[in-house]
């Protein structure tokens, strides 16, 4: 029996980072937020809890520059907050 897709909420700021980052790296956010969806625990994303008050805010590697930021909402729901070079990604936490 195949598990249920989590679901993915895109915020009005990733929309709006999504918009500033290179064809190659929106191609593997693809890939990533696909992996997400399927097993939002999956090894292959190396995810990094980010230590911020909201203890459920992650950091995945979109390469060695870019990284994508999510917080995982109480009812399961995964929250897109910002896929964004390094140093912009990380500024906000």
């Amino acid at each position: 029996m195949r598990k249920p897709k989590t679901a993915l909420k895109s915020s009005g700021a990733f929309r709006k980072s999504v918009r500033h980052i290179p064809a190659e790296i929106k191609r593997k956010l693809t890939q990533v937020l696909e992996t997400l969806a399927r097993d939002p625990h999956a090894q292959e994303l190396q995810m990094e809890k980010l230590k911020v008050p909201s203890d459920q805010v992650y950091s995945v590697r979109l390469s060695h520059k870019f990284r994508l930021i999510f917080r995982r909402l109480s009812c399961g729901t995964i929250e897109l907050l910002c896929a964004a070079n390094h140093e912009c990604a990380y500024r906000p936490y």
